[in-house]
């Protein structure tokens, strides 16, 4: 049986002791390790595009560059960089924020540690997680409609693979290499989707991908296919 990927964890978080106590919580996982940490948030962008973890892990709180600014640098710099924001905020206009930023995930940093790790492995699964503290009200978090008041939605094959890549954090180039088009093509199909949809950031793309199950094992055997 193969080993188990470890799961590569980027801290950003401007106490040192907190950074201290979470890359021991980590470390002690037996699928978890911190490659790296920041105490500010350029320094965080800049490892988190030397590094590409697997997890980014942002304090939403810091001084100078913030947690939505990190947050939103990271997505769009290093699309395969999954963002949780690490919060004491519990109001939903933060969760909102985060995740308009391009944050996958929000914990409560009051919350027990075995949230933030099941947090880590929702997320590096190819999932979205919200803190179970701050439930119900996950689409609302994610800034999109459910999809219960959205009405029906009749996307192609291709429409469907097209967003279920992105929200995979696929950038628009590796799309179209990967799917043999031009990016042309794959920026018409991406359009029309999310207008059918409804989708107008990322994270709205995930949270809908997330909900009709192309993310994580069911989404990896369509791509095989």
């Amino acid at each position: 049986m193969a080993a188990e990927k470890t799961i590569r964890v980027l801290l950003i978080d401007d106490h040192a002791l907190v950074r201290e106590g979470l890359k021991a919580l980590i470390d002690d996982q037996p699928d978890m390790q911190v490659i790296g940490d920041a105490g500010e948030g350029h320094l965080g962008v800049r490892l988190a595009q030397d590094l590409e973890p697997d997890i980014a892990l942002v304090d939403v709180s810091m001084p100078g560059l913030d947690g939505t600014q990190v947050t939103q640098m990271i997505s769009a710099t290093c699309p395969r960089v999954r963002v949780i924001a690490l919060s004491r905020h519990d109001d939903g206009s933060f969760v909102r924020r985060l995740f308009d930023a391009g944050a996958v995930g929000y914990v409560l940093k009051q919350s027990a540690s075995t949230e933030l790790t099941r947090g880590i492995r929702s997320v590096a699964a190819g999932g979205q997680y919200l803190d179970r503290s701050i439930r119900p009200a996950p689409a609302a978090a994610a800034g999109t409609t459910p999809p219960a008041t959205a009405g029906p939605v009749d996307l192609t094959m291709e429409e469907e693979r097209v967003l279920g890549m992105i929200a995979l954090g696929h950038s628009q180039e590796e799309i179209a290499s990967l799917l043999s088009m031009d990016l042309a093509r794959v920026l018409a199909i991406r359009a029309a989707a999310t207008e059918k949809a409804g989708l107008t950031t990322r994270a709205a793309i995930v949270r809908y991908a997330e909900e009709r199950g192309w993310l994580g094992r069911d989404r990896r055997s369509r791509d095989s296919q």
